[in-house]
């Protein structure tokens, strides 16, 4: 499945935090979504409410130490 980098800045203020979870307030945050499409990983955010996607960006592949056996 397809994962994908989401850019994206919140709308709420830290009285709103405890009630959205964790989002930031009004500061770009950063997160990976696995998802079919691009389409619902902004439908998912529309749902959520209070924030702004402002990129999704797909990941083409990951790197992790377990790539590079000793």
């Amino acid at each position: 499945m397809p994962r994908y980098l989401v850019i994206r800045t919140f709308d709420v203020d830290e009285s709103e935090m405890p009630e959205v979870g964790s989002r930031s307030r009004k500061v770009m945050t950063f997160c990976v979504y696995d998802a079919p499409s691009e389409e619902i990983v902004r439908r998912h955010g529309d749902d959520l409410g209070k924030h702004t996607i402002d990129d999704v960006l797909e990941i083409a592949g990951d790197v992790t130490p377990a790539d590079f056996p000793v």
